[in-house]
């Protein structure tokens, strides 16, 4: 029983490599979803950093022309949104944890770079836009300046919806490469690993049944026909050393009898 237990635990050896195998594919697969998720996040968070940078320029531009015709200069409305907005610029280059955005990669450092020129000429037309019946140049400047830091946040949009896209594709692209790593590491361990051992035992077990089949009929036979012959010899006139041998001979006679039995009980068990 113990033979075939041997065996048994053979077998599980391929199972064992297999499973392994697939665990760790599936761990770097995991770990390359979290990270392509996590890329994926904090530019659609830059994206939407940028959109709300372009409606605080245009909100920018509205409260100061409803403070010049109200009168007044500045107040917590327009100060409220110059520093939301100064913070915005910030977190585009700096990034930040709490809105799940990272620091700006450097290949984007030229259109940032750009970006807040624009920002620099918009926020410098801030105070000296006025509006009044003699002169509205400054006011007009400052819709100037927030059209074109406009127009470069659309820009920058745009960049970074082109990068996104080429992440999305590398991504399917890596998945892709490990579906198929998997499935031709699971076919070599099938073909050259599992399917072996299968064909191994199963020709062992063949043998093993040839061995049962032989004790059985070919083995069983001469040892009854020894049994037989020696019942006969009870019958027979003999000296006492001679009938203490035969009836040691029947003792062995059903020794080996019992052991074959047992052996022959053992073909019904199954390796699986």
């Amino acid at each position: 029983m113990s033979f075939f237990s041997g065996k048994t635990n053979k077998l599980l050896i391929p199972f064992i490599i297999m499973t392994f195998s697939i665990i760790v594919l599936s761990i770097a697969s995991q770990l390359l979803i979290n990270a392509s998720l996590s890329d994926i996040r904090s530019d659609v968070n830059l994206i939407n950093t940028l959109g709300r940078q372009k409606i605080l320029s245009q909100q920018i531009v509205n409260e100061i022309a409803s403070d010049n015709l109200l009168g007044k200069i500045t107040g917590e409305p327009i100060n409220k949104l110059q520093t939301n907005f100064a913070h915005g610029q910030s977190v585009l280059l700096k990034g930040d944890a709490s809105l799940k955005i990272q620091p700006l990669e450097p290949k984007f450092s030229p259109q940032y770079q750009e970006l807040d020129k624009r920002y620099q000429n918009f926020t410098m037309s801030m105070s000296r836009a006025t509006i009044s019946e003699s002169n509205n140049a400054d006011f007009v400047d400052l819709m100037n300046k927030q059209n074109a830091y406009s127009n470069e946040v659309d820009q920058f949009i745009s960049h970074l919806n082109g990068y996104s896209a080429d992440k999305i594709n590398k991504f399917q692209f890596t998945e892709i490469l490990i579906l198929v790593a998997s499935l031709t590491i699971i076919l070599l361990e099938v073909v050259f690993i599992f399917f072996p051992a299968i064909n191994k035992i199963q020709k062992q077990n063949e043998q093993f049944e040839k061995i049962a089949y032989n004790q059985c009929h070919v083995v069983r036979q001469p040892v009854a026909n020894l049994k037989s012959l020696l019942h006969l010899t009870n019958f027979a006139k003999q000296d006492k050393d001679v009938k203490e041998l035969i009836d040691l001979a029947h003792v062995e006679a059903d020794k080996l009898e019992t052991i074959i039995q047992k052996n022959v009980s053992h073909r019904s068990v199954s390796l699986f």
